[in-house]
């Protein structure tokens, strides 16, 4: 059988894969995915993240003291990290184990020549590490030639027709526990999960 997504995620991570490329519909429920199929070892990791308007943030608690870490060698302030190429500057000072997950950087790099060669930068000292970056791009983009070869290239799949059913149960029992959707608690009947399903397919 196949390998799912995050089986492909987890084996980069246990080989030590320093840079990877996300191709996804969902960037916010994939790093939810990558994250919990680390289970109960996430919160003990240092997962990041950064995006145009947050910079560079935590996701747990030693995420957070990476971040702190980080930013010393070079004095940058938190603030600074919204620009991409600093934070990749700063992601440089990472010591191990850091797993960065870095959103929409192709609306960047056309722009900023300085990100590709921050993300050069980063290939061997992450693989010396254990540490890994995670650029999260939409299904359709482009990666840049120069960094073509040294990225690994992760698609994940749009949900099967068995998994859109799950979701649409799931969210009816959900629905079920508030007074006012009482009716949601007998579940939807199989026509509604058919044209449900046919809907999120499109």
């Amino acid at each position: 059988t196949s390998k799912t997504f995050t089986e492909q995620f987890l084996e980069a991570r246990m080989v030590s894969t320093p840079l990877v490329v996300v191709r996804t519909h969902d960037p916010f429920a994939t790093t939810k995915a990558i994250a919990a199929a680390f289970g109960t070892k996430k919160e003990g990791l240092p997962f990041l993240s950064w995006d145009a308007i947050n910079g560079l943030k935590g996701l747990t608690d030693a995420g957070a003291n990476a971040v702190i870490d980080m930013l010393k060698p070079s004095g940058t302030s938190e603030a600074e990290t919204v620009d991409l190429s600093v934070a990749l500057g700063v992601l440089s000072q990472a010591t191990e184990n850091v797993i960065a997950f870095v959103h929409n950087p192709h609306l960047v790099w056309d722009a900023d020549k300085k990100v590709i060669q921050g993300i050069m930068n980063l290939r061997d000292d992450y693989k010396a590490n254990g540490n890994m970056a995670v650029f999260i791009v939409g299904v359709g983009d482009d990666l840049p030639s120069e960094i073509g070869q040294d990225v690994l290239v992760l698609e994940v799949p749009l949900p099967t027709r068995d998994q859109l059913a799950a979701i649409v149960k799931n969210m009816y029992a959900y629905a079920g526990e508030e007074k006012k959707f009482s009716a949601c608690k007998k579940g939807p009947s199989q026509e509604v999960i058919e044209r449900a399903v046919d809907a999120g397919i499109g």
